[in-house]
């Protein structure tokens, strides 16, 4: 067995790594089996590289744990790039391996050999490539070069992805190699009993040889503190007896946000449906387009009333999706100031005007605030509450007066959602459909908004899914083109019976139909909403999927307690069918009121 693929395999786990995926290929077969046969993963084979990378990803989101994903060489890692840059810009640790054909082949016309060294340079936290094991030397740089990848991907701040390059050469295996379970029904992994048996002599004798060479290298966890002398300094100046508003981005879920009273009532905390916070109390304003949307509606030219532009502004988390978010925050006077609290590599300055970056995780700086949060100007979080209201009871009298379409089907399907629920959206109107409405009892939210790619919304749910949680459910909610995308991700093997899918089927990209810059274009429904052909009661039978159907609401009522059984021993697909142009016209309505 080759040692470099041996000790990848014990430092793997060391480094908390519980769950590997795999794809089949010739190259990385040596990888493959050395996971395998360690008996220390749980491994899951996925054959289209660009799912598997996905699959992995949403593990890891689910999780909170680095998850491996092994490819072959050539073609195969390219596949990985846009889950990679999907975990880059939302801090997971993916590990990402690969195996490659050895230097000096590469450009040589040898097949299946591209320039794998570097390949996903600029989506990752750290690289690594690494040559066959010659020596005790070559062998010594392995391992502190696998340690290196790991703690970059998973014991610093920011997290992220790596990758792992393995050369390989040939022979790829050695001929005891090949006695390993030749005459076994089940696939043979570590075991204390095979010792005594002669067939796995040369294969035990090299996995207790790579283990003696794994030096495991970790990294003792440091959580600091704000000077307290810069807090007081800072928390009279910017926070007391100041308008304080706190704005979340996408967030993984924190018990230590929710539980430990973090934002108090003198503040005003606008969470995205993506922070995990919805459950938060307070002045927590959940539905912030809804309630922008109203405030815009009390002024003569649409701008927004003195009283609720905040003197200081604390982001925490990733990306905000709401464009109209994003709009009122640039729009606010120079005067205000702006902390961005988190890890991260470069000062993001999204509303431009950032004034202070504090590398620290939120819940340690929010912990040691706490006392001055209280002094903030409470008048500020208490407007903001009462328009926010406002602007609930005023949409749900016309969210009553719909008829079918998007708005009134995702509505419903969100309104069945419960605690039992991990929700999963793709990305397009289904993301933008949700914060419109209450989602606050569901258990857990997420979509791919690292650099908001339609490409394996799919995937990363059946990822999720695939990490069991006993009572839970995962919905994906996807719009038609996400999900033909992302196809494939149904065929992989093991997608449990708690993963549910419902397509909207509008007739293509929805959005396209919404956003400024392409619904009024004579190309819009032919180059950008692309009718597609898209048979999802054959899809869903073909791979196993019990189906659903509902072009009106009668239908999903009907269907809905269905969706949501947790008793039904397979997966299902939904298909609400729905008309394109009344529910774009619904949605720009809307905004447009």
């Amino acid at each position: 067995m080759k040692v470099s693929c041996q000790i990848l395999a014990q430092l793997l786990s060391g480094h908390g790594v519980k769950k590997v995926v795999l794809c089949p290929g010739s190259r990385n077969a040596p990888i493959v089996a050395a996971i395998e046969r360690s008996g220390l993963y749980e491994t899951f084979v996925v054959i289209d590289e660009r799912c598997a990378a996905f699959i992995a990803l949403g593990m890891s989101l689910r999780s909170s744990e680095p998850v491996a994903v092994v490819c072959t060489s050539g073609t195969a890692l390219l596949n990985f790039a846009p889950a990679v840059a999907e975990a880059y810009y939302r801090q997971v640790p993916l590990i990402a391996v690969s195996a490659d054909r050895p230097a000096q082949w590469i450009d040589q016309d040898d097949s299946q050999t591209i320039r794998q060294n570097g390949a996903l340079q600029n989506i990752v936290r750290y690289q690594v490539n690494i040559a066959e094991c010659h020596n005790e030397q070559d062998r010594w740089y392995a391992s502190r070069m696998i340690n290196d990848a790991c703690m970059a991907a998973n014991a610093f701040s920011p997290k992220g992805p790596v990758h792992i390059n393995l050369q390989i050469d040939e022979p790829l295996f050695d001929k005891e190699d090949y006695l390993w379970g030749k005459d076994d029904d089940e696939l043979p992994v570590n075991s204390e009993l095979k010792k005594y048996d002669p067939r796995y002599a040369h294969e035990v004798e090299a996995q207790e040889q790579a283990r003696s060479l794994s030096q495991l290298i970790k990294i003792a966890p440091v959580q600091s503190r704000l000077d307290k002398k810069f807090l007081e300094e800072l928390c009279q100046r910017s926070i007391v007896g100041k308008k304080v508003m706190i704005v979340a981005g996408f967030l993984h879920p924190h018990p230590d946000l929710l539980t430990g009273d973090l934002f108090p009532e003198s503040v005003t905390l606008l969470s995205e449906a993506q922070s995990n916070l919805c459950r938060q109390g307070g002045a927590n304003i959940t539905r912030i387009d809804a309630t922008l949307r109203y405030l815009r509606s009390r002024t003569s030219d649409g701008s927004y009333p003195s009283g609720y532009i905040p003197d200081t502004i604390i982001t925490i988390g990733g990306a905000i999706l709401s464009r109209h978010l994003k709009a009122f925050l640039r729009s606010c006077p120079g005067s205000v100031e702006h902390f961005h609290v988190g890890h991260s590599p470069n000062s993001i300055d999204c509303f431009k005007h950032l004034n202070l970056r504090i590398p620290l995780e939120p819940e340690v700086l929010l912990s040691q605030m706490r006392p001055y949060l209280l002094q903030a100007d409470p008048t500020f979080a208490r407007g903001w509450q009462q328009a926010s209201e406002t602007a609930l009871e005023l949409d749900n009298e016309w969210f009553d007066s719909l008829d079918w379409s998007d708005f009134s089907a995702i509505r419903q399907i969100i309104e069945r959602c419960d605690s039992s629920t991990n929700l999963q959206l793709s990305n397009g109107t289904a993301i933008r459909y949700l914060q419109l409405f209450d989602y606050t009892r569901i258990s857990s939210i997420d979509c791919n908004r690292g650099v908001s790619g339609i490409d394996g919304c799919t995937s990363t749910a059946i990822g999720d899914a695939m990490c069991r949680q006993k009572g839970k459910l995962t919905l994906l909610i996807s719009g038609d083109m996400s999900a033909q995308y992302d196809m494939g991700a149904l065929a992989t093997q093991g997608i449990p019976p708690t993963f549910r899918m419902v397509v909207i089927n509008n007739g293509g990209g929805g959005i396209f139909r919404f956003v400024s810059s392409t619904r009024t274009l004579a190309e819009r429904e032919r180059n950008f909403c692309c009718q597609l052909n898209l048979p999802l009661r054959q899809l869903a039978e073909g791979y196993g999927f019990e189906y659903l159907q509902a072009a009106n609401m009668d239908q999903l009522n009907e269907a809905l307690p269905r969706l949501f059984d947790q008793r039904i021993s397979r997966p299902v697909l939904l298909n609400v069918i729905t008309n394109p142009e009344r529910s774009a016209q619904l949605l720009n309505e809307y905004f447009s009121k």
